[in-house]
């Protein structure tokens, strides 16, 4: 036998490393001959297939490639993620290392390994269609592009569900401006917003939350756009003395009154909208807290609010005739706020209820400046803040006459917070479904719900014991 046939491929890449366990778990091991396999009847190959001509071949009624030279399993799994049922590369290379019985990821040229193929046109991505009610009760949590584009991601996904939640909220588009998924949009590449494409198919990705029947939405951050205003100079929101408007030290403003600035942004909610998507989340949608006059493209006198309404009823437009859902993030305080507060982010949201199905105010009690409500922490008293806010903003919904839904964003970090444990993700779960009807989601930057999961253990629990003693 030639030395080549068994020398083994070990050329990995450090990416690769980092992404693979040392091993498959023997339970992982799955007989090849036991795989589902819809391509039984195929005898003759036909080469304009796209996935034939990705270099394999179907042989005995399975799709086969042939180990060369400089293959590792990343590389193999990248030219077929397209045409599988798996999300992730990463999920495709275990299901790759199951299905052959590889032993701590060593393949070897000439080899010859089943790859999971489950359609033969890369176009073809199977969509899961359904849609909930507007006012459907949610149980939420965020998950970044990074996280959601990722075999981490689909675990906390399948996770959650399992848990008994009801929606996943994912990055499209966040302050840097970047956007995580593949679109066809000559300005975002321009302007290099599609670097970082970290969720490679967004359609698998929400196909992929459906089949757990999850709620999929979508979180864009409009006017807050670091990458937008800083490449496009006529885009950019300028205070009074026509400096740009940053925030954080970090985060540049586009013009929300800008009519192309805001083309851009409705290109972007198009593009996703196709991606067969439940909800659109619009973050970031107001003017920046700058108070007093600003140079803007509709003039300094031009109201901010009327700014902000009349471009989130475009949204709503577009949303609404494809069945899809719009919400919007606020923030907490904005309840709270006094008129010259709403003149400023342009937030008014007796108004902006009218145009959406759900309005998600961010409740975070760690938010709340010490003395509110006369509390001295106001995070370490979230029944309070979270029941409070809901009551006022239910009000202002009512008076407007609306049909729209609260949704809050709890707090799931533990920021400022003397004792943050599952009792205060529980605390704080009961609040926002005693003041409200449509549920909640909960925020974690960092992707991390370990303690969120303990607590609806914990839910879960409870609910028994008070069934059994019914």
């Amino acid at each position: 036998m030639n030395a080549d046939t068994v020398r083994p491929l070990w050329n990995f890449s450090v990416i690769a490393l980092l992404w693979l366990p040392l091993q498959i778990k023997s339970s992982g091991i799955v007989n090849a001959q036991r795989i589902d396999n819809p391509f039984s009847e195929i005898t003759d190959a036909d080469n304009s297939l796209p996935v034939y001509q990705r270099g394999g071949f179907f042989e005995n009624g399975f799709f086969y490639h042939v180990v060369k030279e400089g293959d590792n399993l990343l590389a193999i799994a990248k030219i077929y993620i397209y045409f599988t049922d798996e999300y992730t590369v990463e999920s495709l290379i275990e299901r790759i290392s199951a299905i052959n019985s590889l032993r701590r990821y060593l393949i070897y040229k000439n080899q010859k390994l089943i790859i999971p193929v489950v359609r033969t046109d890369y176009n073809k991505i199977p969509r899961v269609i359904y849609r909930r009610s507007p006012g459907y009760k949610a149980a939420g949590i965020y998950l970044s592009a990074l996280t959601a584009g990722s075999l981490r991601g689909q675990k906390l996904i399948r996770r959650f569900a399992d848990a008994g939640g009801s929606t996943i909220v994912f990055d499209v588009k966040d302050v840097t401006g970047e956007i995580f998924c593949p679109v066809n949009i000559p300005l975002a590449r321009r302007i290099g917003a599609l670097t970082n494409t970290v969720i490679r198919d967004v359609s698998k990705l929400i196909s992929y939350i459906k089949v757990h029947n999850l709620h999929a939405a979508a979180r864009i951050s409009i006017f807050a756009d670091t990458m937008l205003a800083g490449n496009m100079s006529n885009y950019t929101l300028r205070d009074a003395e026509k400096n740009p408007v940053c925030t954080d030290g970090k985060v540049l403003w586009t013009d929300p009154s800008h009519p192309e600035v805001q083309e851009y942004n409705l290109e972007v909610i198009r593009e996703v909208c196709s991606f067969g998507v439940d909800e659109i989340q619009l973050d970031y949608i107001r003017f920046p807290s700058v108070y007093g006059k600003i140079d803007m493209y509709a003039g300094p006198d031009q109201r901010r609010d009327k700014i902000i309404t009349a471009f989130v009823k475009k949204v709503y437009n577009l949303t609404v005739t494809r069945g899809i859902h719009l919400t919007l993030d606020v923030f907490g305080i904005t309840i709270w706020g006094q008129e010259i507060d709403i003149l400023t982010t342009g937030q008014r949201l007796e108004e902006l209820c009218l145009y959406s199905h759900a309005i998600n105010p961010m409740i975070y009690p760690s938010h709340f400046d010490p003395g509110f409500a006369g509390l001295e922490n106001p995070a370490d008293n979230p029944e309070r803040i979270i029941f409070m806010s809901m009551n006022r903003l239910q009000e202002i919904i009512r008076k407007a006459g609306a049909g729209t839904v609260i949704r809050p964003w709890l707090q799931a970090f533990p920021y400022k917070i003397t004792d943050f444990g599952p009792e205060y993700i529980i605390k704080s779960v009961k609040s926002a479904e005693s003041a409200g009807r449509a549920g909640y989601m909960l925020w974690s930057a960092e992707n991390r719900y370990e303690t969120v999961f303990t607590a609806y253990d914990m839910m879960k629990i409870e609910k028994e014991s008070v069934i059994s003693n019914e």
